[in-house]
C-alpha cells in the first residue's frame, strides 16, 4: 500500500512543489511544535528544501501540551498546510519537511534523547514559552529552585525540562564522539540566559 508521502511525490506537480521527500532525514529536532513553528520555521525549511534541493527534515518533540496534535501529525505522515491571507490573496502551502513527531509524556523521554543523539542531527531548535526555560524572571538566570530543574540536577539521565533534555543529549553526543549541535531558538526582546 502506498503511503501518503509516496502518492504525493508521484503527484507533486499538482502541489507546485519541486522536491521529493524520498531520502529525507531529520537533520533538525525541534522542541515545541506549536502554531508559531508550523507557520514560520517549518515553512522556511520547506522553502529552502524546494529552492536548494536539500533534504533537511524536521523531527518534532513536544515535552508537554497537546498529544492530539502530535498524533494527527503522525497520522498525516508529517504533512500539514499553512494558509496565508492578505487583502489581495489567499495562498496555501503544503509543508512537507516534517519527518515525524513525539509527545514525550506518551513516548517517554528516552525516545527524545535517542532522537537528539542520532548522528545526522545537526540543529536543535526551540519555540517554547519563557516559563519553559525555567529562569528566574527578575535575574533572568536559571532558577535552581524550579521543580523541573531540581529534578534534572538530581537525575540528569532522565530530564524533564527542555534544557535538561538538551544537556543530556549533548553529554551523550560528546561521549559517543558525535558532532556538536547548533542551537536555535525564537528571539525575544528580553535577554534570556541559557
Amino acid at each position: 500500500m502506498d503511503t501518503i508521502a509516496r502518492q504525493l511525490d508521484a503527484a507533486r506537480h499538482q502541489f507546485k512543489t519541486t522536491y521529493s521527500r524520498q531520502g529525507m532525514e531529520a537533520n533538525i529536532v525541534h522542541i515545541g511544535f506549536g502554531a508559531f513553528h508550523r507557520g514560520h520555521q517549518a515553512v522556511y525549511n520547506d522553502l529552502t528544501n524546494e529552492i536548494t534541493g536539500n533534504r533537511w527534515g524536521i523531527f518534532e518533540l513536544n515535552l508537554f501540551g497537546d498529544a492530539e496534535l502530535v498524533d494527527a501529525l503522525n497520522a498525516q505522515q508529517g504533512l500539514f498546510s499553512v494558509v496565508e491571507t492578505s487583502a489581495s490573496a489567499i495562498n496555501s502551502r503544503l509543508v512537507r519537511t516534517v519527518t515525524g513527531a513525539l509527545h514525550t509524556p506518551k513516548s517517554g523521554i528516552q525516545a527524545a534523547i535517542e532522537k537528539l543523539t542520532e548522528p545526522q542531527v545537526k540543529i536543535v531548535s526551540l519555540t517554547i514559552t519563557e516559563k519553559g526555560y525555567c529562569t528566574d524572571p527578575r535575574s533572568r538566570t536559571l532558577d535552581l529552585s524550579h521543580p523541573l530543574i531540581k529534578h534534572d540536577l538530581a537525575d540528569p539521565e532522565h530530564p524533564r525540562s527542555a534544557l535538561g533534555l538538551i544537556v543530556e543529549a549533548l553529554r551523550i553526543r560528546r561521549q559517543q564522539g558525535l558532532p556538536r549541535l547548533v542551537y536555535c531558538r525564537a528571539i525575544t526582546f528580553r535577554k534570556t540566559v541559557i
